[in-house]
């Protein structure tokens, strides 16, 4: 990797032909050389001309009365990874929508180098020769296949609220976010942990995730209180990591290289919901009650995967059931009650009172699992298997 050096501004063209108001840039920028630590959340990480596009517009809605309504469309950093783009439409004391269009990315590295070939599922050159030590292991001193270490987020993002009334307002949104890239995992096979086949592989990400929200609120001079609930889905494209193992004679025959292969589970998918009330009521002069309560449930549902992805290696015993089908369920509440005497003689008296409730429920079986360590071997006995009793999927 080469020393980072900043960006150069090189050419910056501008318009203003509609208005005042509004303006469109087109912004040239060229990195002088490979800034990765430079560039790691702005974008400008590679040696290049970058075209950089900026608008700020906006005007009146014609629908409009009096010119309470307004439209405008704001973007940054249209070209690269690290986006920004909004598109609003309002009228005062009556509703907002907003629709935005936000890039980010994490770039770690362009130097990372890999003998494995594939996406989830990771295999050797035909030319590979295993050994024992990654010095028994010719081909890592020949051409490797390169691959860049980053993080990009893609996310579209729908915003309303409307009042009606005097006293009503409902807010609403919807997020849908994509996230994708490559990541660096450490994985290993084995027999005895302390003696591992280790490798660090090139690992896919490929998330969606989509979250809904949608609140009522009321208010008055005395009392206040809004109902909202959230969802929240999470998909991921893949569902393990396989790759071969590139050593020999270090594990079960079976195991070693070219037949033995290793697997990962990786993130699971799950959806969430939620439902919160909140809200407080001054009932009397000085009398101020509060209360604050949520119920939510994550359910995660996927399949699991075989104890082992080795055919060779012996199974006697299958998984006690097909999937985790696990679900966490928690609700809480507060409420707070605060008075202060109005009379003259106890305005320095404060009464103040709480009540706290929370509570979380975890639904999923106990179950032993027969689990076979590392695709190193066959599985253990039954005195090893290990219980599943911490709900680690969910957190």
């Amino acid at each position: 990797m080469k020393r980072p050096l900043p960006a150069i501004l090189a050419v910056m063209l501008g318009a203003n032909a509609l208005a005042a108001e509004q303006s469109a840039t087109l912004d040239l920028r060229i990195s002088s050389d490979d800034a990765v630590h430079y560039g790691e959340y702005n974008g400008l990480y590679e040696q290049r001309a970058y075209v950089i596009g900026e608008l700020d517009l906006g005007g009146s809605l014609p629908w409009a009365a009096d010119g309470l309504g307004r439209w405008s469309i704001d973007a940054r950093n249209l070209g690269l990874g690290t986006y920004d783009a909004a598109i609003v439409v309002r009228e005062q004391g009556r509703y907002r929508l907003a629709l935005d269009f936000d890039g980010k990315r994490q770039f770690k590295r362009d130097d990372a180098r890999t003998p494995f070939i594939g996406n989830d599922t990771l295999i050797l050159p035909s030319n590979w020769v295993a050994g024992s030590t990654t010095a028994d292991m010719a081909a890592l001193g020949g051409p490797l296949r390169r691959f860049d270490a980053h993080k990009d987020r893609d996310i579209v993002r729908f915003d309303a609220m409307y009042l009606f009334g005097a006293h009503w307002r409902i807010d609403a949104g919807f997020k849908h976010e994509d996230k994708r890239g490559t990541e660096v995992l450490g994985a290993a096979m084995f027999v005895d942990a302390a003696r591992g086949n280790a490798a660090l592989l090139p690992a896919p990400i490929d998330y969606a995730t989509q979250d809904f929200s949608s609140t009522v609120h009321y208010r008055n001079d005395r009392f206040n209180a809004s109902l909202a609930y959230l969802y929240t889905r999470f998909d991921n494209e893949h569902t393990r990591l396989v790759w071969t193992n590139p050593y020999a004679r270090v594990v079960e025959p079976v195991a070693n290289y070219p037949t033995g292969q290793g697997a990962l589970s990786l993130a699971p998918d799950y959806d969430r919901q939620q439902v919160r009330v909140d809200g407080s009521v001054a009932p009397l002069a000085g009398l101020d009650v509060q209360w604050d309560g949520a119920w939510s449930t994550t359910r995660q549902n996927d399949d699991f995967l075989p104890y082992t992805i080795n055919p060779a290696l012996i199974v006697t015993e299958a998984l006690p059931r097909a999937s985790l089908d696990a679900e966490l369920v928690t609700r809480s509440a507060d409420i707070r009650v605060n008075y202060r005497p109005a009379a003259e003689a106890l305005r320095k008296l404060a009464l103040r009172s709480a009540y706290h409730f929370d509570e979380r429920d975890y639904d999923k079986p106990r179950d032993a699992y027969r689990y076979v360590r590392g695709d190193g071997a066959s599985q253990p006995p039954a005195l090893a298997a290990i219980y599943d009793i911490f709900p680690t999927v969910l957190n």
